[in-house]
């Protein structure tokens, strides 16, 4: 947070010791509670010396970019990360889908062998009340034979 106001050529000359016309900016750095005071030329001869000299490096814009390229990377991290989290609950997810899968998978199974057993237990008795039928038509006269049949 900075607050800006510009200076006249005249105060301009007069705070910088200079004769050549120039803006002064002062910015005032409400975090750090200092004023910065810019110098900026206003012909394009000042702006080419001004970039040559000594004291007009471009280090502090630099600087400034490269926290904003490491907040950008930092804000990338940040997503990626968020990504891989959701992966992983999906892929927590897909395992518990085929963990259910694989159980439902096992208890048709269950219950298929259970209605085989049970099917086989149905002939088993139907296989047994046919010999049984055969034998009482053989060997016992008709009366007896209706009676056992209605006794079982």
């Amino acid at each position: 947070m900075t607050s800006a106001t510009t200076l006249n050529e005249s105060e301009a000359s007069m705070n910088s010791g200079r004769s050549s016309p120039t803006s002064t900016h002062l910015h005032f750095n409400v975090q750090t509670n200092r004023r910065i005071a810019l110098v900026v030329p206003q012909t394009p001869v000042q702006a080419l010396s001004a970039i040559d000299a000594p004291e007009a490096t471009a280090i502090p814009p630099m600087k400034l970019k490269i926290k904003e390229l490491e907040a950008q990377i930092e804000r990338q991290q940040l997503k990626i990360e968020k990504l891989e989290a959701q992966i992983e609950r999906q892929q927590l997810k897909i395992e518990e889908l085929e963990a259910q899968a694989a159980t439902e998978r096992a208890q048709a199974a269950a219950e298929r062998a259970q209605a085989a057993t049970q099917l086989a237990d149905i002939f088993a008795r139907l296989a047994r009340l046919e010999i049984q039928n055969e034998y009482q038509q053989r060997h016992c006269t008709c009366g007896a034979a209706v009676q056992m049949v209605l006794v079982q």
